[in-house]
């Protein structure tokens, strides 16, 4: 029996068995955009990734059993704070531009751009954005009359001040008839400055961020132009509601003067509560952390203010301690002599960085921001490049021209044995991040971040690939077929260098066993899975459990 030394480590998943049924992102650093390279994502069978393979699989039904354990998508962070607008659910963007044009680019309150900004600068490329709004914020709105009389109302599509610089202006419909009256409908959405520096009721559609034009719109529901499919359906910045006395016959007064939407506020500044969002149980989105927790492509937790929010730095790592696939990048607070974790912050699962970083913002003024935005566009790039195996050692930040404080030998040697990662300049080079430690305990060999990540990568990998098994009749050709796809799995791992070891035996083993899951209805069929690899020397195994 192979001996096995080292810590055992538990990671668990339940699914229980029924019986008898990335990229290339264009970076500052050229000398790594332009090096000759293999990319990690060239190692996995076609290209394919575990979730993709999901996809594959639900597409083909039940039938569709493939025989590989495919990498999992290991590129994808999940961004959780306040932004101009957009939103609340969760969406995935995939730059920075896309992000302006759904969320907005004026920080207000949050350092929010700055951090998707440099998270895409540095080579990030996919990334889902949790909006955090306060439960006292409110939508701005108009009614649109005819004469006196109400006919419909605009709203903005999500609240916040934002909507208080929606303008829209009603015009003669192209198509209207007698039977079908229609009107045009212009949206015009401006930023915050352009805003403030126009003069009264009078915009000029160049300055305006975003413009909508909707030739025909009609209320009455039997017309092809008819609100809910023109508008409601399409709009990127407005809803329409028509009046409750309205049968559809009236419509609008045509007028060039632009009408404002008003009375959106941001509200107090969001509690804890904001970010936890809710879980959607309540026949409502999902939303904030909790919204977040269902995605499972996100590898990197990230919140600017994690800092700033009893409790938010707790409720972060316990996501990923759960959910067992993400780490969470913590920053220090800005202007702390002393920069430490919180006593309570003891995980493999999270990292933690310092001192603040310096950029040039939109209006070519320095700021100070958190890094761990920038830093989570390194892992992503890190990922897809050399893999979770490896870390983005000495690589650049890109955008970062100062840090808070310029760092001496004895600071940063003060911060590692405080197990944060410190910031700091080379010569003629850039910013880089020293080391990459996670704030475990110091008994845990999971000191090194990329450690943790490589093992929550493998897990993940295992786990989404053999999501398939759920339903089947155990027999002996399914332990088998399961224990060869993951040994062929590590087998690459190992032949590409990510697992120590002249041997296989040396670099990983894996276990097979049925056994029974207690669930609601008594004892299921399931199978445990037991993983052994080796990271830091030749049979010296890091172990965790998958059960399927």
């Amino acid at each position: 029996m192979m001996v096995r030394l080292g810590k055992v480590f538990i990671l668990t998943v339940v699914c229980v068995l029924v019986s008898g049924i990335l990229f290339s992102s264009q970076v500052a650093d050229e000398q790594v955009v332009n090096a000759s390279i293999t990319s990690f994502s060239e190692y996995m069978p076609g290209g394919k990734t575990a979730d993709s393979v999901l996809i594959e699989m639900a597409a083909a039904g039940h039938e569709y059993q493939p025989d590989e354990i495919f990498g999992a998508e290991f590129g994808t962070a999940g961004f959780i704070g306040e932004t101009e607008r957009g939103p609340e659910t969760p969406q995935l963007v995939t730059s920075f531009e896309e992000y302006a044009r759904i969320y907005g680019s004026h920080p207000g309150r949050s350092f929010m751009p700055y951090e998707v900004k440099g998270y895409f600068d540095n080579g990030g490329r996919r990334l889902y954005i949790a909006r955090v709004i306060s439960q006292t914020a409110e939508t701005a709105q108009a009614g649109l009359k005819r004469g006196k009389k109400n006919a419909c109302t605009v709203r903005a599509i999500n609240a916040g001040e934002w909507g208080n610089r929606v303008a829209v202006k009603v015009l003669q419909g192209m198509n209207s008839t007698e039977s079908d009256p229609t009107f045009k409908l212009e949206v015009l959405c401006f930023t915050r400055n352009k805003f403030i520096s126009m003069k009264s009721n009078k915009p000029d559609p160049a300055l305006a961020d975003i413009i909508e034009v909707y030739n025909d719109v009609s209320l009455n529901e039997g017309s092809p132009y008819y609100y809910e499919n023109v508008i409601n359906q399409n709009s990127a910045l407005i809803r329409m509601d028509i009046a409750e006395d309205n049968d559809g016959s009236i419509i609008p007064d045509a007028a060039d003067k632009p009408i404002w939407l008003s009375g959106g506020s941001d509200g107090d500044v969001p509690v804890l509560e904001d970010f936890l969002g809710s879980d959607g149980l309540d026949l409502n989105a999902a939303t904030g952390l909790k919204a977040l927790e269902k995605i499972s492509t996100v590898s990197t937790l990230y919140s600017p203010v994690s800092c700033q929010y009893d409790g938010l730095d707790q409720a972060l790592i316990q996501q990923c301690e759960a959910l067992g696939d993400r780490t969470v990048i913590l920053d220090t607070a800005f202007d702390d002599p002393h920069p430490t974790p919180w006593s309570c912050l003891i995980s493999s699962y999270v990292s933690c960085y310092s001192p603040w970083i310096q950029i040039t913002g939109p209006d070519s003024k320095d700021i100070m921001v958190p890094p761990g935005g920038f830093i989570a566009g390194l892992y992503a790039r890190n990922d897809y490049v050399k893999g979770p195996d490896k870390l983005p050692v000495n690589e650049v930040l890109v955008g970062v021209t100062g840090v808070e404080i310029q760092l001496s030998p004895q600071a940063r040697k003060a911060l590692s044995i405080r197990r944060i990662n410190p910031i700091t300049e080379i010569p003629g080079i850039g910013y880089v991040v020293d080391e990459f430690m996670t704030l475990s305990d110091l008994a845990d060999d999971y000191g090194s971040l990329s450690f943790r990540r490589y093992i929550n990568f493998i897990r993940d990998s295992i786990s989404t690939s053999l999501f398939w098994v759920s339903g089947q009749e155990w027999t002996q050709d399914l332990q088998s077929t399961i224990k060869l796809s993951i040994e062929d799995f590590l087998d690459r791992e190992w032949k590409r260098g990510a697992l120590l070891g002249s041997t296989q035996i040396e670099a990983y083993y894996v276990k097979v066993d049925p056994q029974q899951t207690a669930d609601r209805e008594g004892l299921r069929p399931s199978v445990a899975i037991e993983v052994g690899v080796a990271l830091k020397e030749p049979s010296q195994f890091f172990v965790f459990s998958i059960i399927k």
